[in-house]
């Protein structure tokens, strides 16, 4: 599938004003861990696209595990296009993949597999990691998601992000409402994974231990 959705950076105060203005529309808190895999020579780098394993709490349901790859795509005016695919792994595969990378590729489902060929007998590692905290929030009969999310070099970073089938019609909505309750903000220019790995190599990993209990 082709994700479409409006990505907007917010400073500090503006995304704890965001959260307070919508407390009753609150549906949802995911903490999310983001691991993201390449081969050794940065192959799907160098092709644009992303490899990611998503370990994702709530406050509402059970832990899920999802495997993601996304490739090319674009990002303009605050709205992201890009080819997706996303699957859901068992948590026993997640660990299985986090304790040896090189299990990535096997242990993806099939979906994940045929868009990954390229690259079904390489190894693999993790290239790294960061976390997000994402509120969940019904807004006009659409679905932000306010995400805070943590660097590995202790660097932190506010957006609301809307996925949606008409973007600028949503991206005009939400735009109005930030206005009405004084939230300055500006159009994203970069992903998340982008962010992650304009850091220094040695920066990109935040944990030391990737097994979860």
């Amino acid at each position: 599938m082709t994700e479409v959705e409006v990505k907007l950076t917010l400073e500090e105060s503006g995304y704890r004003k965001v959260i307070d203005h919508f407390q009753s529309s609150l549906q949802e808190t995911l903490d999310q861990w983001n691991i993201f895999f390449d081969t050794p020579d940065g192959e799907l780098g160098s092709q644009r696209c992303s490899f990611r394993l998503r370990q994702i709490k709530s406050d509402k349901n059970p832990e899920r595990w999802f495997i993601c790859c996304k490739k090319g795509g674009q990002l303009s005016q605050g709205v992201a296009i890009r080819p997706e695919t996303e699957a859901e792994i068992d948590k026993d595969a997640g660990n299985k993949i986090l304790s040896n990378p090189n299990l990535i590729f096997k242990l993806s489902p099939q979906i994940i597999q045929n868009e990954l060929q390229e690259v079904s007998s390489s190894k693999f590692e993790i290239i790294g990691d960061f976390r997000t905290i994402r509120r969940v929030i019904s807004f006009a009969g659409m679905k932000i998601e306010a995400d805070e999310s943590f660097l590995p070099d202790n660097s932190v970073f506010f957006e609301l992000e809307i996925e949606c089938e008409n973007p600028q019609q949503a991206k005009k909505e939400i735009e109005a409402e930030l206005n009405k309750i004084g939230v300055s903000f500006v159009d994203s220019t970069k992903g998340k994974m982008a962010r992650l790995m304009s850091l220094p190599p040695e920066k990109r990993i935040s944990r030391k231990s990737c097994v979860i209990d």
